[in-house]
């Protein structure tokens, strides 16, 4: 499969106008045409071999139901008449609107390659019940080794499930076997999906967005209270997602929900996405989304995974919770997970499946969860950034997860930053692990960071805090950490003035849970010669630059272990004139860097 993958995958990207192709015909009006319908071409293509089908511009098609069963052809739009040799980029229309409740396309049985380019797809007026699949294109039935878009314009459809595109693998359980590859300017805009997915719904399939100019944006679900349509731009089920493309407007970008996700929705123990960039100067991003239910930018479900490399979740807002991420399990591992790197350890690297990951340019900021809500009218709701939370019984653990390594967190409102929630009778725990990173900046009602739950077994959710910067920020409770006792705070700077830097509900810090601290406050925390409190000397905090002054306390202060640095630089400098206290690591996100003038001969991080 993979072989025949790659091969498709190749010869589909070359051209519309170069691809081979063992039957060529040629739709619309004029003696050098085969028919003037887009359907009278498709079945006219064998059952075996490929067959391209050329469409002119000079037919109007409208009330479009075409279906594509068990055939491998290429519909071509990009062409004025029959006589046109190569395509240009002006797409060819194809309306569902003045037929009946149906799709555009439809695409079903089992195929080797299905291709579409230059084309327009709208109109299509799939019925908006429970039983209405795909308002543009449906992918069902299968296997499809590869179905591919380039140049295709999808809005203004409407279905219950994927307004866009809906896409099924309805004949086995392996994702792989159903394969629908966004390449290139694929535009998939403005469509309402229901019961979810409003711009693409997809089940165990494999869905790869990742060529440039292609984007989900101003899709809808419905807000009905007996529907409350998840995923305002995708909803994904037991599905493999590659992400990484976008345009002006963002990659995953405007859409609403009237449920949770509004702009990714994941769940299932096989649902795993992936966030990343490909071009440098255009990172991708989840950005000004909106759901009247949980995550405002990426709900998380049971099970599912979504990790990020470079990526950005920005201006995101939820009624319910979870401005920017919303994490929720309730049964067994596989986890559900949230992750945020700064560098590409595990990012994808196969340019021949997914392309190779690359980090943004010098000077965007990426890597961040900035400038998300979480609130309802002039209520403020739980987890401005990040919401996690567990639920089980007692047969089954939950752990649901959020890691942030290197993660710029700022700009954030709502009643608390980062939120756990215990809601079980088992052995449950959510957590939220923060390495590297720095928060700063956000406007939180209540406590920044709080995990107050514990349930009647004694499991709780923790915090843990490696080799980050928490300074700056509006806190309106009285405390920084409200914790449960299971909380680990090392290496960091926490510098917010007025407020207690680590509370517990309950239990009492052991030795070592909270290590090599530099903070504005240590009441409650054992004493402990690793910890100080100290100004530590930011840059330009009034600016929101906390990296270390020369001068700085911080500077050579731990000993170094690999944490994350804030800036995907390296982490353990050792500057000669600094003598260490109990290593060379810095505190806090950033590790002051050796820099050097052009004339300088020895260089020890403290030239001007």
């Amino acid at each position: 499969m993979r072989t025949t993958l790659f091969a498709v995958t190749i010869l589909a990207a070359t051209g519309a106008a170069s691809v081979h192709a063992d039957l060529d015909l040629r739709v619309g009006a004029g003696a050098a045409c085969f028919s003037s319908s887009i359907q009278a071409a498709i079945n006219a293509a064998p059952t075996s071999g490929t067959t391209n089908i050329r469409i002119a511009r000079n037919v109007a098609y409208n009330a479009q139901q075409l279906d594509i069963n068990g055939r491998n052809v290429r519909l071509i739009g990009g062409y004025a008449d029959c006589n046109q040799v190569d395509a240009d980029a002006t797409r060819t229309v194809l309306s569902g609107a003045g037929g009946g409740a149906n799709t555009v396309v439809t695409v079903r049985g089992a195929t080797n390659v299905v291709a579409f380019y230059n084309l327009e797809v709208t109109g299509g007026d799939e019925v908006t019940s429970n039983v209405g699949r795909g308002g543009g294109f449906t992918v069902a039935g299968g296997p499809h080794a590869l179905v591919y878009f380039s140049n295709v314009l999808i809005h203004d459809n409407r279905a219950g499930y994927g307004g866009g595109i809906y896409i099924d693998n309805e004949a086995t359980a392996d994702a792989a076997d159903v394969f629908v590859h966004l390449d290139d300017r694929v535009s998939i805009n403005g469509n309402y999906g229901a019961y979810g997915g409003g711009g693409i719904w997809c089940r165990n399939a494999r869905v790869h967005m990742t060529g440039s100019g292609s984007f989900v944006i101003f899709n809808t679900t419905s807000s009905a209270t007996d529907i409350l349509g998840p995923g305002g731009g995708i909803r994904a089920q037991n599905c493999e997602m590659n992400l990484a493309s976008g345009g002006l407007l963002g990659s995953v970008a405007f859409n609403s929900a009237g449920g949770a996700g509004g702009g990714i929705s994941v769940t299932g123990e096989r649902a795993i996405v992936k966030l990343y960039t490909r071009s440098s100067n255009v990172p991708t991003s989840i950005n000004d989304n909106t759901a009247l239910g949980v995550g405002g930018g990426i709900d998380i479900g049971s099970s599912a995974h979504v990790t990020g490399w470079d990526a950005v979740i920005d201006g995101n807002h939820s009624e319910a919770g979870g401005g920017a991420v919303s994490v929720f399990d309730n049964d067994d591992p596989p986890d559900a997970t949230f992750a945020m790197h700064g560098t590409l350890d595990g990012a994808p690297s196969d340019p021949a499946f997914g392309g190779v990951a690359v980090l943004c340019a010098t000077g965007l900021d990426c890597n961040r969860i900035s400038d998300n809500q979480a609130s309802s009218g002039s209520s403020q709701r739980d987890g401005a950034a990040v919401r996690v939370s567990a639920a089980s019984g007692f047969s089954n653990r939950a752990n649901p997860r959020a890691l942030l390594q290197g993660t710029k967190i700022s700009g954030n409102a709502g009643d608390t930053l980062i939120r756990l929630i215990i809601d079980t009778v088992g052995l449950a725990e959510a957590a939220a692990i923060l390495d590297g990173a720095l928060v700063s900046g956000n406007s939180i009602a209540g406590n920044l960071l709080y995990n107050p739950n514990e349930n009647f077994n004694g499991s709780s959710g923790y915090f843990s805090i490696t080799a980050s910067t928490i300074a700056g920020n509006a806190i309106g409770g009285a405390n920084v950490i409200r914790d449960n006792a299971s909380t680990s705070l090392r290496k960091s700077v926490v510098w917010q003035p007025g407020k207690r830097v680590l509370s517990l509900v309950s239990g009492n810090l052991q030795d070592g849970d909270v290590d090599y601290l530099l903070a504005s406050d240590l009441a409650g925390i054992p004493v402990s010669t690793h910890n100080l409190v100290v100004d530590p000397q930011f840059e330009d905090s009034a600016s929101g630059d906390f990296h270390l002054q020369v001068g700085s306390p911080a500077i050579d202060f731990a000993p170094g272990a690999g944490d994350q640095e804030g800036d995907h630089m390296p982490r353990v400098i050792d500057l000669a004139p600094v003598a260490n206290e109990f290593g060379a690591q810095d505190l806090g996100a950033f590790e002051r860097q050796f820099v050097c003038a052009a004339d300088t001969i020895y260089c020890n991080g403290f030239e001007p």
